[in-house]
């Protein structure tokens, strides 16, 4: 997998895994509109998270961005 994709999901884990202690430790008695927006934060989240898991497994795309990078680097 390309070095920059799986550092993409890793760094979406570590939001999410962020945003979920913070729903843990302090939503439940947050205010609705702050829950609200935690909530949108997290949906987002987690399609990203879902897109780039998609992105990871269509090797085509992978090969293509290391063909890319070659490019690039040749130069």
């Amino acid at each position: 997998m390309n070095k920059h994709l799986e550092l993409a999901i890793m760094e979406t884990a570590k939001v999410e895994a962020l945003m979920t202690a913070i729903d843990d430790l302090y939503m439940e008695d947050a205010p609705d509109q702050l829950q609200y927006l935690h909530m949108t934060a997290m949906d987002v989240i987690r399609r990203v998270a879902a897109e780039l898991e998609k992105l990871s497994e269509d090797k085509r795309v992978v090969d293509v961005i290391y063909a890319v990078n070659d490019v690039r680097n040749s130069h």
